[in-house]
């Protein structure tokens, strides 16, 4: 389900490391727009996007989230059904699973 773009949930996308090597890879991609805090109810606005990767797909190395000042963090470039073009994002946090996956909390890059 994770790497099948054509029945499945998969996403192309594109993955470049902090040397700017890029790599063609399909995962899952989500952004939820939050209005409401689960835990407590109460309204808050906010976003949460991530994508999943196959681990045993990563030919570049596994990403790793990076401080905001870092100059050259890992990116991720895809396009959701939704959209009308590709957005690229920055990974700021990942967390690895024994699944062999692993999920990457994304935001902006406008660089």
């Amino acid at each position: 389900i994770l790497e099948d773009s054509a029945g499945g949930f998969g996403v192309p996308m594109v993955l470049t490391s902090p040397a700017g090597i890029s790599q063609n890879i399909t995962g899952m991609a989500a952004d939820i727009g939050q209005t409401i805090d689960p835990e407590t109810g109460q309204s808050i606005s906010g976003r949460r996007s991530h994508v999943t990767l196959p681990t045993e797909s990563l030919t570049i190395g596994r990403p790793v989230g990076v401080p905001q000042e870092a100059v050259s963090p890992w990116l991720v470039e895809f396009q959701l059904p939704s959209e009308t073009a590709p957005q690229k994002f920055r990974i700021f946090e990942t967390m690895p699973d024994r699944l062999g996956c692993i999920v990457c909390f994304v935001e902006n890059w406008d660089s």
